[in-house]
């Protein structure tokens, strides 16, 4: 089992026909061999990683290239088998109050962490705590509040203390969690990664985490981390369903550009990537040496305007850069229609959004009535050829984030004029997100996947 997440709008995933790559899923897929298959002893993925990870630490992972390789280290108290379904992860089973106030959970007394020691419901009080705990600094801080977790909210705004969150061990193998008001979705909610448990006895000793020995209670150990170059990952021999984990190794790539991933592919030296281009699409569309498979994504990009600074803190400047954007042509000239056009954030991916999904008023309306729209509002705002509107799109470096940028610039000079200039800047994942956080981008890339099955 190894977990594999997409980043994009759809995923796309170009394989080599190698025995064993097939254990690739956006979800956890545990690999059920047939009776009699006889498989090498050591079976070794190597597979494209967009980028360095932003952390490996559960409480702190806040994108889906930390999700991916984290997800591989730690098992929260729920997971989803390869069909999407909700299973037990480090949970064996679980209970609830009549009101749904109330759930017991009852951990698998057989888990242990790598280093041999009880996976205890301590450890989950522990890992949850440090995420509301404002010190931790976790950008998944608000999660448990959201869930309606007893007191999560009040802790996370630092109004009160974490030792009185809804949270408790009864014993070593059963936790107990309260919430404040009934939540249909909290099951699938436990899933995510930010909620896996972290060894109590190291965080208290103040030696968590630490990566030059880092005990883990997932299926996989991180052998090596080369920032800039790779991850491995080996099978973790304590994991408790470590039967299933077919492969041995995984080491995860950080190529930032899809046409050197595609060359590596072309040389065996990658077993798999995310095809992000309509360009290579093309390219192996026809290529028998190589699978592409593809599946609905739950993964929505947009751009984001920084309203808390000029000259978008302008309602009619923001609503003259949203007007004039084409989206439809984004999706069928640009990305050739491997992307689906949107004005909403939930993707169509997740049950009940498609049947139920309403666009804003401004989507649907015919492109050129939103030029006029756009140009009349960007007048009205003060801006001309005399006085041109001047920002800069940024985006993490990626190819599918790079087209879109360039793309967004071409039509806003196609409707602007001169009237509106702008600059493009790109830089690596990690800067990007902090300069994000920070506020400092005018204009930027964004974008948010589903942390469960669920479009809540």
């Amino acid at each position: 089992m190894i977990k594999w997440f997409g980043k994009g709008l759809s995923l796309t995933l170009v394989m080599a026909s190698l025995l064993g790559t097939g254990l690739i899923s956006t979800t956890s897929m545990a690999a059920n061999i047939p009776q009699g298959t006889k498989l090498a002893a050591k079976q070794v993925l190597n597979i494209e990683l967009g980028d360095n990870p932003a952390s490996l630490d559960p409480n702190l992972v806040k994108e889906t290239i930390g999700a991916q390789i984290s997800s591989n280290l730690f098992e929260p108290l729920t997971t989803y088998d390869e069909y999407g379904k909700l299973i037990g992860g480090a949970a064996a089973s679980w209970s609830h109050s009549a009101d749904y106030k109330v759930w017991t959970f009852k951990l698998r007394p057989e888990a242990v962490w790598s280093d041999g020691t009880p996976v205890t419901a301590q450890d989950f009080v522990t890992s949850w705590q440090r995420l509301v705990d404002p010190n931790t600094a976790s950008e998944y801080s608000y999660y448990l509040g959201d869930l309606g977790v007893l007191n999560a909210k009040l802790i996370s705004e630092g109004k009160e203390d974490k030792s009185k969150l809804g949270i408790k061990a009864v014993d070593a193998h059963t936790l107990e969690v309260t919430l404040e008001t009934p939540v249909p979705w909290f099951l699938e909610a436990t899933s995510l990664i930010v909620l896996a448990p972290v060894p109590t006895q190291l965080v208290n000793e103040g030696k968590w985490p630490d990566f030059k020995n880092y005990v883990v209670n997932g299926p996989y150990l991180l052998q090596q981390a080369v920032p800039n170059e790779r991850y491995t990952l080996v099978k973790n021999p304590k994991y408790w369903n470590a039967e299933k984990a077919v492969i041995t190794e995984a080491n995860f790539y950080v190529i930032r550009n899809a046409n050197d991933a595609y060359k590596r592919l072309q040389a065996g030296d990658l077993n798999a990537f995310k095809l992000s281009t309509p360009a290579l699409r093309q390219a192996l569309q026809g290529d028998h040496n190589f699978k592409i498979l593809e599946a609905p994504g739950s993964y929505t990009v947009w751009f984001t305007l920084n309203n808390a600074t000029a000259p978008f803190n302008d309602l009619k400047v923001r609503q003259a850069v949203l007007y004039a954007i084409n989206t439809q042509d984004l999706q069928t000239k640009v990305f050739r229609n491997s992307v689906h056009a949107t004005s909403v954030y939930a993707s169509a991916a997740l049950p009940g959004v498609a049947e139920n999904i309403k666009e804003a008023a401004y989507f649907t309306q015919p492109y050129p009535q939103r030029v006029e729209k756009a140009k009349e509002l960007l007048a009205q705002a003060g801006y001309s050829e005399q006085n041109p509107l001047k920002f800069s799109i940024s985006y993490n470096t990626n190819e599918m984030y790079k087209m879109a940028s360039i793309a967004v610039q071409a039509q806003l000079k196609q409707v602007f004029g001169s009237s509106v200039q702008t600059t493009l800047s790109n830089t690596e994942w990690a800067t990007f997100l902090s300069n994000r956080q920070a506020g400092l981008y005018q204009f930027y890339r964004a974008g948010w996947g589903a942390d469960y099955y669920e479009p809540s």
